[in-house]
């Protein structure tokens, strides 16, 4: 009789191979963020010098008073804007907006989806940002685009070169010093 032995070692390379695969996955979807400093929401953007109506919608984010206030500026068409913060450890509350057309949804504390129209008017959104978060991310698509230049972050008006946005209480990209004029 022939008996036939079966090698465990096949799976537990392929048990191997999956984790790396996961693990150059899980890297690949952490390096999609651009990733800034949280000290650059610090302060109110700039109004947009001129009476020109904007080329594009355009969103605002800063932290004033101890909230994380959004501004979204309407463009020449009317848009749908939808957008996402995340913390990593902690909980968003105290949300307020601006008018009814906002759609929010918090599903969870340390998440708020929402969805706005813009058509002739500026919208508002404030929440208070609490817990021991040391990352806040946002996500943002207007009419299902991802338009980075249609952000602007704090008091120097900080353009991102990608979305979804990672702003970070501990490590950041080495570059952000350049990018934003800080010396």
């Amino acid at each position: 009789m022939i008996r036939i032995v079966r090698s465990r070692r096949p799976a537990a390379l392929a048990a191997l191979a999956l984790l790396l695969v996961a693990q150059l996955g899980v890297t690949a979807l952490a390096s999609a963020y651009d990733v800034l400093p949280f000290r650059l929401l610090y302060g109110r953007p700039p109004p947009i010098e001129g009476a020109v109506p904007a080329k594009q919608p355009r969103c605002d984010i800063w932290l004033e008073g101890g909230r994380l206030q959004i501004r979204l500026e309407p463009g020449p068409l009317p848009t749908d804007i939808q957008g996402r913060l995340r913390l990593d450890d902690g909980s968003i509350k105290d949300v307020q907006i601006g008018s009814e057309a906002f759609h929010i949804r918090q599903g969870q504390p340390d998440r708020l989806m929402w969805q706005v129209p813009l058509a002739k008017s500026a919208e508002t959104l404030s929440v208070t940002l609490s817990g021991n978060f040391k990352v806040l991310a946002l996500e943002l698509t207007i009419d299902g685009r991802k338009i980075p230049s249609a952000l602007r972050i704090g008091e120097r008006a900080a353009i991102v070169r990608s979305l979804p946005l990672r702003l970070d209480l501990g490590s950041v990209q080495s570059d952000w010093i350049e990018r934003f004029g800080f010396q």
